[in-house]
């Protein structure tokens, strides 16, 4: 593996607000004209009554507030701070949150569930008599929409969540293309993945314990689905379009400690992907049996992976062996390219318009943008036709910026993503001991 050196550039702290308890994630909103939205989300342990606490912020700030905000590092929830805190939902502690493309958003809880809070917003308004307009209401549903709890994780924490929905950014699957991806004919099944799809009752090498096994009939085609992972290593499958809709439509053991991230794939929906503890990264398709249809050993748990919003065959996965690693599907022998942050890298998020840019939080290694030449887009061309390029792969990946001290005690970077709402590269982030959220832009 390849360490790589800091960049430096410069990055510009733009605002920052403090929250009750210790933070571990942020998600903006991706619906068109709310992109500003953002979710902050926390997670506390009382040590007195070893209750899990959590608390999710739904705040915003101006699509360029580079105008408004100044360098003060002020903490507080004031205007001056230039980030609005439009609601505050208090629930158990968070692990993970994802927006969907429908402005729902699930958060995967200690007490064991998944819930789903709907997003509502109010139109800017002009008075008539006085010229004045007013600002935007954002709200989420102050009680959940959805409540999923999976039978084979009853007393589990649930740790990861993610929607088959794509970022609004990538291109639209419509919904005959979506159930096209769930057929169940063999010849919509990848090669690499045949071995591992014979009848529910036959295993792959090596394959995981199973439950409740999904059938190919009744994987209906949705664009409401979602995975959900658990620490005690098992996978669920819920879909909201079915007439069960907080009954999973599948849930197996994956792993055999922590499953850190479930991740689908954008462009086979049918494909779930998973990284645990036990340091094995998975990919799973669900049309048959869940089959198993690779599996990968790193030197650490996996602890993040996204799937390329514009390249159909990349997939970056981080560890706690301080490593991002970008892996083309077509060959899963080896990475096609690795880079040192410094830290365990907790969280990646692709850019969601650049396809070379992929965000990294890493732990105690602060937060990085990371530029990865090896894919390229013509403009000529589908995304879905982008290719990797280069001959050597330490100069595919490599940081360009790095924001906040590393290896700083007050400091956990965990959460962090990239604000589309504006073309001025705005990222908002999170640290855990300090219970800080941070909006920065690099120059």
């Amino acid at each position: 593996s390849r360490s790589s050196s800091r960049s430096s550039s410069r990055s510009r702290t733009v605002a920052q607000f403090t929250t009750d308890f210790t933070a571990d994630c942020v998600e903006y909103c991706p619906l068109s004209g709310h992109q500003d939205l953002f979710v902050c989300a926390t997670y506390q342990l009382d040590e007195d009554t070893q209750e899990r606490k959590g608390r999710i912020y739904l705040g915003s700030h101006p699509s360029n507030p580079l105008a408004d905000a100044s360098n003060s590092s002020s903490s507080s929830l004031s205007a001056s701070s230039g980030i609005h805190i439009e609601q505050t939902l208090d629930m158990s502690g968070v692990f993970d949150v994802k927006w969907n493309d429908f402005g729902w958003i699930a958060c995967a809880l200690a007490d064991s569930s998944t819930v789903v809070h709907k997003l509502h917003t109010t139109s800017p308004a002009t008075s008539p008599a006085t010229s004045s307009t007013s600002r935007r209401r954002a709200q989420l549903s102050e009680h959940a929409i959805y409540t999923l709890r999976s039978e084979l994780a009853a007393e589990s924490c649930a740790l990861s969540v993610d929607w088959t929905t794509r970022p609004s950014s990538a291109p639209r699957l419509s919904r005959t293309e979506r159930c096209s991806s769930f057929s169940s004919s063999s010849s919509s099944v990848p090669e690499s993945s045949k071995s591992c799809c014979g009848s529910s009752s036959e295993s792959c090498e090596g394959s995981s314990t199973m439950h409740a096994p999904l059938e190919s009939e009744s994987h209906s085609c949705s664009a409401d689905q979602l995975a959900v992972s658990y620490a005690n290593g098992s996978l669920a499958v819920f879909d909201l379009g079915a007439a069960e809709r907080t009954a999973s439509l599948s849930e197996w053991t994956a792993h055999d400690f922590e499953t850190w991230i479930v991740a689908y794939d954008y462009w086979t929906p049918a494909v779930v992907y998973s990284g645990s503890d036990d340091t094995f990264f998975r990919g799973w398709d669900l049309r048959c049996g869940p089959g198993r249809t690779f599996s990968k050993r790193h030197d650490m748990g996996i602890t993040t992976i996204h799937c390329h919003p514009h390249n159909s065959h990349l997939l970056a996965v981080g560890s706690y062996d301080e490593q991002v690693r970008i892996w083309d599907k077509r060959n899963m022998r080896e990475a096609v390219a690795t880079v040192g942050t410094g830290g365990g890298v907790w969280r990646l998020k692709w850019h969601p318009q650049d396809p070379s840019l992929l965000l990294s939080a890493s732990m105690r290694g602060g937060f990085h943008v990371l530029r990865f030449d090896g894919v390229s887009s013509d403009a000529d061309e589908a995304k879905e036709n982008t290719h990797l390029q280069g001959d050597n792969p330490d100069e595919l990946l490599r940081i360009l910026h790095s924001y906040g001290s590393p290896h700083d005690v007050q400091k956990l970077a965990y959460g962090v993503d990239w604000c589309a709402a504006s073309g001025s590269h705005l990222i908002g982030c999170c640290s855990f001991y300090d219970r800080l959220f941070s909006l920065w832009q690099y120059v």
